[in-house]
């Protein structure tokens, strides 16, 4: 079954994702730059693009953006990973962006569409900012998750902590364990 028909049958049935790299990737489509393809090469990448944008739809609705400077195509042991450098991931909640995930590397599993965040990471919401080096985004629970060590930054302080459950748009932040921070004074007026 082709693409086009294979997104016609699932968007007449349950959720499904306009996966703008996927019509890159396998019809053979470019970008302006596209990188060298290391192909037969072992554990290189099966394809590599330059300049990528990656959207999920659910219906009408947009549930992430993804913009990145480069990303690679690794299919191994069954698992279909596609690695991002130097990207920007939106989240969207009827229709309006609710956070922002920062980050120097990641991938994400097309089979479990999950995204796992390596590096510098920071998920940005309009008063909010989690800093990390590993996160990884579950779209069927809809939050952020990391056991690594964490740091939030809010109008009122820096909490820090190890281990981390998030909403997406930050309104629900638990720290599991080693909880301290910083609060500020905030005048009441």
């Amino acid at each position: 079954m082709d693409m086009v028909s294979q997104a016609m049958e699932e968007a007449a049935g349950m959720r499904f994702s306009v996966l703008l790299l996927s019509v890159m990737f396998f019809c053979g489509c470019s970008s302006p730059t596209e990188a060298p393809d290391s192909a037969g090469i072992p554990g290189g990448p099966d394809k590599s693009i330059e300049g990528i944008t990656l959207i999920e739809m659910d219906g009408p609705d947009k549930k992430w953006e993804l913009n990145a400077a480069s990303a690679e195509l690794i299919k191994d042991s069954g698992r279909e990973l596609v690695k991002f450098r130097d990207y920007k991931m939106n989240f969207f909640e009827e229709e309006a962006a609710v956070s922002e995930l920062v980050g120097n590397e990641g991938e994400y599993d097309r089979v479990t569409e999950i995204f796992d965040a390596q590096g510098r990471v920071e998920i940005i919401s309009e008063d909010r900012k989690i800093i990390t080096s590993d996160v990884r985004w579950h779209p069927v629970e809809e939050v952020f998750t990391t056991d690594m060590e964490v740091e939030i930054h809010t109008l009122h302080g820096i909490v820090r902590g190890v281990g981390m459950v998030a909403s997406k748009n930050l309104n629900e932040i638990d720290i599991v364990e080693k909880i301290s921070g910083e609060l500020r004074h905030i005048e009441a007026d």
